[in-house]
């Protein structure tokens, strides 16, 4: 099988003297292919040649078009599927691997096959999927507004009846009734103490006067992601919530103002530590500012203070600072941004401006 993804990261492997590319990360196989594929716990992966060609190694129990039989070698769910993944590789090869095979599948492929050299083959991928093309970029603008939107009503509902399960499982039912794409994954939605934990789960926790509630979420269209968070306040806003809001809302405008091709993302990752550190919250900041996201919610690039990645056009990643502050609340905003040829374009309109609800 060949398409035109598949040719250009044939060219990257060529590139550094890599024979064949194992990928068993399914986003992988549905960037190249268009194929989505859910394997389960079974051996599936694709294997790239160094002239583009794309075969797969795949359990009969795993449904696929009959489109690219030609391209499958099939194995029994009693046979060791490394063997098939072997028959594709040649003598002597350099064989690059991507980061999700499994550490079991890589040692039993290299006891098998002694003659091949093997090395982490990620980033020849990984550095094609960072940027977008504008059939993506589209998609995602898309997909970002029906998050706006899904925003727009769960501030609406919000209501001291309601606990945080209850109001997450309204979230899901009102995105499914608008037909446009499917569920992202889970919600984070925490109230008060709970907005402590970055990545809370919503429980059977219901609304006080002054709690914060922080709300994190994205929808999958056309299999492109969305992700955006807001916090919002329960009938009054404590004073050093207050507070705390407008450092972390000054601290995302501070790294947004700062993306732009050439700037590296430790660059944008510090801009919104550093404001953060000044108001004395750093230790309260535990987290990346951000992370890319496409076919996958998190993905690269990463914007974190050890990066040195030099950001491009059409790299699309996640804005996100945060404070968490033990016995008092959490507050987290954030939003995605389209690196452009000067700037960054905000995937996300629904307001930042401080909100309380009853």
């Amino acid at each position: 099988m060949i398409t035109e993804r598949t040719t250009r990261l044939a060219e990257r492997i060529r590139a550094v003297e890599i024979d064949y590319l194992i990928l068993s990360r399914p986003s992988h196989v549905l960037y190249l292919t268009g194929l989505k594929v859910c394997p389960g716990d079974r051996l599936f992966v694709a294997v790239l040649d160094a002239e583009g060609r794309l075969s797969f190694v795949c359990n009969r129990m795993l449904p696929m078009p009959e489109s690219v039989y030609d391209s499958i070698v099939w194995y029994h769910d009693c046979d060791n599927g490394v063997f098939a993944v072997s028959s594709l590789i040649g003598v002597g090869s350099t064989v690059g691997i991507d980061s999700e095979w499994t550490y079991g599948y890589a040692s039993s492929l290299a006891s098998i096959r002694t003659d091949l050299s093997f090395t982490n083959g990620s980033a020849l991928i990984e550095q094609m999927r960072m940027i977008k093309d504008d059939a993506e970029l589209e998609l995602l603008r898309i997909s970002s507004r029906i998050n706006d939107k899904c925003m727009s009503y769960l501030v609406s509902e919000i209501s001291g009846d309601l606990s945080e399960k209850e109001l997450s499982e309204k979230l899901f039912d009102y995105h499914a009734s608008l037909g446009q794409g499917e569920a992202g994954g889970g919600a984070i939605i925490s109230y008060g103490v709970n907005a402590v934990d970055p990545h809370h789960f919503p429980d059977g926790s219901r609304l006080r006067p002054g709690d914060s509630v922080v709300m994190d979420f994205g929808f999958s269209y056309k299999g492109y992601l969305s992700d955006m968070t807001r916090t919002v306040f329960f009938r009054e806003v404590p004073a050093e919530l207050e507070k705390i809001y407008r450092i972390v809302l000054q601290a995302q405008e501070a790294a947004i103002a700062l993306i732009r091709p050439g700037r590296s993302a430790g660059e944008i990752d510090e801009a919104a530590r550093a404001l953060i550190r000044a108001y004395g919250y750093e230790a309260y900041f535990p987290h990346r500012t951000g992370h890319g996201i496409g076919l996958d919610v998190h993905e690269p690039p990463f914007i974190s203070s050890t990066s040195d990645l030099i950001l491009l056009p059409g790299m699309v990643f996640s804005v996100e600072p945060g404070i968490y502050v033990p016995g008092l609340g959490g507050v987290r905003i954030e939003d995605l941004v389209i690196v452009t040829g000067n700037g960054a374009e905000n995937l996300n309109s629904f307001t930042k401006e401080l909100t309380t609800v009853s």
